[in-house]
């Protein structure tokens, strides 16, 4: 909840809303090539995006087209980021949706 002292009332406006907002996408990228981009960068729709689980690394994050880095993915840890939708929502203050896109790291693999 570090998220809510900095930003209060952010909980409740996101999750205890009577409004319908909030739609649950499972996203899996099939391997390609090593280098192939597997998502062209993007926001997500809506209003905020979680990294549950990584099969295969390749996602790369910032604050735009220029500064991606490769993120890793920790086991029992999950990645929050806002969506491109949050403004609409609530006021974010200082807080970016997650620029994002999905690369190919290694080499294909013959078994996936």
């Amino acid at each position: 909840m570090r998220l809510e002292k900095k930003h209060p009332g952010i909980y409740n406006s996101v999750l205890q809303t009577k409004e319908s907002h909030i739609i649950l996408w499972f996203l899996r990228y099939d391997m390609q090539t090593a280098g192939k981009l597997l998502a062209k960068p993007h926001f997500d729709a809506g209003t905020m995006a979680f990294a549950i689980a990584e099969s295969k690394p390749g996602l790369r994050m910032g604050s735009g087209p220029k500064d991606l880095k490769l993120v890793t993915h920790h086991d029992k840890q999950a990645l929050f980021f806002l969506a491109g939708n949050i403004s609409q929502l609530i006021d974010p203050g200082d807080l970016k949706p997650g620029w994002h896109d999905v690369v190919q790291v290694g080499k294909k693999s013959p078994n996936n």
